[in-house]
């Protein structure tokens, strides 16, 4: 059975919104875990921002598509040694239905209350298609998300 080890590693710049009235306090990267290319079925991960706000404020967060992606389509995560990509996306919900992204391209972002000085912390659900062939690895990807008032 031929298996692949990776981790997406997710990035984010703390963004101002409003003269540092919000920022985003806390970052878990999507880690996909092992990736079985004779898998019928895709493989989940789940990922975690945390938006902290001094008042109450609705904010929209945007994700950009990546390093290695021109459209919201498929984001690509790259091999650390080799040209292999490997195709994934991050969804606003559950189902994994939404593409996040800026709103553009099919893609649609997250608008939420944050509540003073109340952390609020959001999901990010990421999926990779199954059966795609690609060489053993680590495979990673650098997405940028965006807080706006």
């Amino acid at each position: 059975m031929k298996k692949i080890l990776f981790l997406m590693i997710f990035f984010a710049f703390n963004n101002v919104v409003q003269a540092q009235v919000c920022n985003i306090t806390n970052i878990s990267n999507i880690n996909f875990g092992v990736y079985d290319v004779r898998n019928t079925l895709p493989t989940d991960g789940l990922g975690r921002v945390t938006i902290f706000c001094s008042i109450n404020m609705n904010v929209t967060i945007q994700l950009d598509r990546g390093l290695h992606s021109s459209t919201y389509a498929n984001r690509y995560m790259k091999h650390t040694y080799f040209a292999d990509m490997l195709a994934y996306n991050i969804f606003t919900n559950v189902s994994r239905t939404t593409i996040w992204g800026d709103g553009s391209g099919g893609s649609s972002t997250v608008t939420l209350r944050v509540r003073r000085n109340r952390p609020r912390v959001v999901t990010l659900y990421g999926r990779v298609p199954s059966l795609q062939n690609v060489s053993v690895g680590t495979y990673s990807d650098i997405v940028t998300v965006t807080v706006l008032p």
